[in-house]
């Protein structure tokens, strides 16, 4: 990084820029700019929390871009997609990159799945009143982006700004950070990616970088909003501008708030072509005089600033009208799918359809904030299946017992079996059925269990006392080939005993034949028997 940045230092020096500035119109224009007013905030999802955690549904353990979450604070926003959207916005996007520790591990940090306070928000002159009462008024409008316990480092990406017509470049952003206990690791950076064909590397040019923040002398953590500024350098009329923020940070009491990004620059005010002016398919970005065509997998509507990439399962249909076309098989029971930003019908590939599953989410559970035990009115002798009981967990569901959105596919019922195995049962009680996980109020089992793969359910299963399985109700397959079957399980890292078991498995009828997904015991190590079989 050092090197990058000084690379991007001595560019500044460049006599080109001097001579630039010579030529320049005297009036300096905004040529791109975001201040996160566009997107539509969300109230928090507690009670008397204003702010809302956002949830980042893919594991920490590998670098992505975050999506938008319904109901979570915006992480991306394209420009001009907003009823009523100022033509000189920049849409954006985040991004989470897994940090490294000092010896080139990687961090531990789980990422957000457990939520941290990141995406637009209201500032403390909305009734959102900032991030908790702090973040104070914005430097512009009334939002700001929030950074909070990142768990690794996250960091925003503008829209690309075309500067070639300009001279007399500049950058800033604000920032206000939280003046708490930052910790060794942590970093907080502003800064800039020039692309262009002069140099193909890619050059950088940093606002701010600091680790540990809390260092004196830093001069960042003083509660007060701060702009940083710097030049750019021109170098080619096909040079472009993105601007990025990011944070690094493993607490709750570290976190910033970033607002009022811009590039400016002398030459023509062309502010009012960013949303108007182009055709369907085509865009015209942050600082252009022309219309640029979208490239293959992407569309836009006319007037656009951007092209977004068909989403999966569709493709880009050719010519200047053409939109998202959705992959349609020829045959009619086959199921077919694409990557986001596919160009063509061949991009389409067939997928497995779904025959049977469940995922917990039609079962009624109980209320309140705790989960509560089932307790086995059977009590422990004997094989039996489990009852359902009022106002306990469910450990049963007939399939089709319950309403469902129109269009939704049905899930499968299921039992829930005890096989006595001379310890007792679970008459006195234990955490078993259907409970809602980490987003729901009943957080998972306190606090345990973190996010469902899907939907916000899952099935429990702890102090069974005895081996306790969930049978599913038997899928018809005959007229299928390539038969898979898939689940997602959890398992606490605890102390297991030597007898302890996990299984999960499929049984084929009539033949009886079982395929094994996962069959371990004394699980504090790896668990054994992992395999993905077929049916036959």
């Amino acid at each position: 990084m050092a090197a990058a940045r000084g690379a991007a230092a001595a560019l500044l020096l460049l006599p080109a820029l001097a001579a630039a500035q010579q030529d320049a119109p005297t009036t300096m224009v905004v040529i791109g700019y975001t201040s996160f007013e566009e997107p539509a905030t969300v109230v928090g999802l507690q009670a008397n929390v204003a702010v809302g955690p956002y949830y980042d549904r893919r594991s920490g353990a590998a670098d992505h871009e975050l999506r938008a979450e319904d109901g979570q604070n915006p992480v991306a926003y394209a420009a001009c997609s907003s009823a009523g959207a100022r033509a000189e916005e920049l849409g954006f996007r985040t991004f989470y990159v897994r940090t490294r520790e000092e010896d080139d591990s990687f961090s531990s940090a789980p990422g957000m799945m457990d939520g941290a306070r990141i995406g637009v928000i209201g500032d403390t002159t909305t009734d959102m009143h900032g991030d908790n009462g702090q973040g104070g008024p914005a430097p512009d409008g009334s939002q700001y982006f929030a950074l909070e316990d990142t768990d690794g480092f996250v960091y925003v990406e503008m829209d690309p700004v075309a500067v070639g017509d300009y001279s007399g470049l500049m950058m800033s952003g604000w920032v206000k950070i939280e003046a708490t206990s930052w910790e060794e690791d942590d970093r907080v950076r502003i800064w800039a990616e020039l692309a262009d064909p002069a140099a193909p590397t890619g050059l950088e040019v940093t606002l701010l970088d600091v680790h540990d923040v809390d260092v004196e002398g830093q001069n960042v953590t003083e509660d007060v909003w701060r702009q940083y500024s710097a030049p750019l350098p021109r170098l080619s009329p096909e040079m472009t501008v993105t601007m990025r923020f990011g944070l690094d940070a493993e607490s709750s009491t570290e976190e910033g708030w970033f607002d009022w990004f811009r590039v400016i620059g002398y030459g023509p005010d062309r502010r009012g072509q960013f949303c108007s002016g182009c055709g369907s398919n085509t865009y015209r970005m942050a600082g252009s005089n022309m219309c640029t065509d979208c490239a293959p997998g992407r569309v836009s509507a006319a007037g656009a600033a951007s092209c977004p990439a068909c989403p999966e399962g569709t493709f880009a249909s050719p010519g200047p009208f053409g939109g998202c076309s959705d992959c349609r098989p020829s045959d009619p029971n086959m199921g077919v799918t694409s990557p986001p930003g596919s160009a063509s019908f061949s991009d389409c590939r067939p997928v497995p359809r779904v025959i049977g599953y469940t995922s917990f989410e039609e079962a009624t559970i109980t209320g309140g904030t705790t989960v509560r035990a089932y307790h086995d009115p059977l009590g422990g002798d004997g094989d039996h299946y489990l009852p359902v009981v009022p106002d306990q967990n469910p450990v049963g569901y007939t399939a089709c017992s319950a309403a469902r959105l129109e269009g939704t596919q049905a899930e499968l019922g299921f039992r829930t079996f005890y096989v006595d195995t001379g310890e007792g049962g679970v008459a006195d009680g234990a955490k078993i059925g259907v409970i809602g996980d980490a987003l729901t109020s009943m957080r998972g089992d306190v606090g345990q269990g973190g996010v469902a793969p899907h939907g916000s359910q899952y099935f429990a299963l702890e102090d069974t006392d005895g081996f306790i399985f969930v049978e599913m109700d038997p899928v018809a397959v005959a007229d299928f080939s390539g038969l898979r079957m898939s689940a997602w399980a959890h398992f606490e890292s605890t102390t297991w005993e030597e007898t302890d078991r996990v299984k999960m498995w499929a049984e084929g009828s009539p033949s009886g034949q079982e395929v094994i997904l996962v069959e371990g015991t004394e699980l504090d190590s790896a668990l054994t028997g992992v395999t993905v079989g077929t049916i036959v």
